[in-house]
């Protein structure tokens, strides 16, 4: 879909699908908030590879590696940010408004750089055709391809399943540790918020600072498979030194 699609365009979809999402939480129902919760993952999910689809292309090869490590350090960036304006705007305005401030926050520059996605993204006259992007039989059957290609290859399998338990990790950690310093720390939530923010200095200089680093040096590097096409393209070319 990614290709059909386009990775900016692809990217846009994803922005207005999890901001939309925010709207589900004004309501008092806990199986839509479950369900937002369910979709936002899935919009996540998919911004990353969208977004890496299109740095791969435009950016030089001798810049990649730093390049992608400013990209990944949007995430913890976009978190110090939260942290210090939400809690602001939920003790002035609260939560409701800061929802939507949120999603605004998220809608409003996706809207204004829509257009962009006609000259960016790369499709053939085939693939914009109305109606291209529409998941097919051939599409649907390619969702298990992933987990073709992790059976295959024990060393690959290995890095998805450590690669898998740390995000869970990380987001258990960072969903849940507002609430904890508020809840049984008894800490405001203003304060709660800016240590929640200064959690992020770390992942921001950590990822420009060592991202731009020598290539991979892992010993079993060269036994991986090359990405295929539902990866997100690694941000440099080959492994090496």
């Amino acid at each position: 879909m990614l290709k059909r699609v386009g990775g900016t365009r692809m990217l846009q979809l994803s922005l207005f699908l999890g901001a939309v999402c925010l709207g589900l939480f004004l309501s008092p129902s806990i199986a839509l908030a479950l369900a937002a919760c369910f979709v936002i993952g899935i919009s996540t999910g998919v911004a990353s590879p969208a977004g890496s689809e299109v740095l791969q292309r435009f950016s030089p090869p001798g810049m990649r590696n730093l390049i992608f490590s400013i990209k990944q350090a949007g995430v913890p960036l976009g978190g110090m940010v939260a942290g210090l304006t939400v809690p602001l705007i939920v003790a002035l305005a609260g939560w409701r408004m800061a929802l939507v401030v949120c999603a605004l926050m998220v809608i409003v520059p996706t809207a204004l750089t829509w257009r962009l996605s006609a000259t960016i993204d790369t499709r053939s006259p085939a693939q914009r055709t109305p109606g291209r992007w529409l998941p097919t039989r051939q599409s649907l059957r390619g969702l298990g391809e992933p987990l073709i290609i992790l059976t295959q290859n024990r060393n690959l399998l290995r890095m998805a399943i450590v690669g898998s338990l740390f995000a869970v990790a990380q987001s258990a950690w960072f969903t849940f540790s507002v609430i904890f310093l508020v809840d049984r720390l008894g800490y405001s939530l203003t304060l709660a918020g800016a240590i929640f923010a200064a959690m992020q200095i770390g992942g921001i200089l950590g990822r420009i600072v060592l991202g731009p680093r020598p290539r991979c040096r892992w010993q079993r590097c060269s036994r991986l498979p090359p990405p295929p096409c539902w990866a997100s393209p690694p941000p440099t070319g080959r492994c090496g030194p």
